[in-house]
């Protein structure tokens, strides 16, 4: 099986602006290298409740969409657990700039002091649980205007969207280049933080292959 092949950890995912059914059709679709959710597909009612089955009922995900107000202590709630009751080793937090929004006008302090919050609970979590967390970030808008993300740059550690906390309390972080323009522009993932093995550069070249609908190395484009 494609998600059993390299770990048995079992894996949380909290969206919070994709529903369920989304993220339990796109984690379909990647084991079966089939894009189900555009309808035009050969695979079987019957194949796809045995995918579900394979997938989904020896507990091996635990997934949760965080619509509406959530603050760092109910996003820690659910973690928590995500790690004791599931016994989720990493678990998947998709996205900080929706987190912060969360927020509403009622909790006070200001966007980055929202965004300190939540990254320091998470980095606590992770030694309370011994789990990996996976926070992704959008990036903010380049100033100088010479080469967009869009179109190419490559991201550094300043180009994180929210406060510097993001980057100070991180152990690594990856981001992604690609140039939007260019249909052939290989996707590139660069490591720019690696508190653990220090090495940094650029790392694995994919493409995004139309019809399996996941990620694949050059080579088998």
């Amino acid at each position: 099986m494609l998600f059993r092949s390299t770990t048995d950890y079992n894996i949380g995912i909290i969206h919070l602006e994709e529903p369920l059914c989304d993220t339990i059709g796109g984690l379909m679709s990647i084991h079966l290298n089939t894009r189900l959710n555009l309808g035009d597909h050969n695979v079987t009612e019957d194949r796809q409740k045995e995918v579900w089955s394979e997938l989904f009922q020896g507990g091996r995900f635990m997934l949760d969409q965080a619509f509406g107000h959530l603050d760092a202590d109910g996003l820690a709630d659910k973690i928590r657990y995500m790690a004791h009751a599931g016994n989720c080793k990493f678990i998947f937090v998709d996205h900080l700039s929706a987190l912060t929004s969360m927020y509403g006008t009622d909790a006070g302090g200001s966007k980055n002091e929202k965004t300190e919050k939540l990254v320091i609970t998470l980095q606590m979590l992770t030694q309370e649980l011994g789990i990996c967390i996976v926070l992704a970030s959008h990036v903010r808008k380049r100033s100088d205007a010479v080469k967009s993300y869009e179109n190419g740059a490559v991201p550094d550690l300043d180009s994180l969207y929210g406060s510097s906390s993001v980057k100070n309390y991180s152990d690594a972080i990856l981001v992604i280049q690609r140039d939007q323009r260019d249909g052939n522009s290989p996707i590139v993932y660069h490591m720019i933080k690696n508190r653990l093995a220090g090495e940094l550069g650029p790392g694995a070249k994919l493409r995004f292959n139309l019809d399996k609908g996941r990620k694949i190395g050059r080579a088998h484009v």
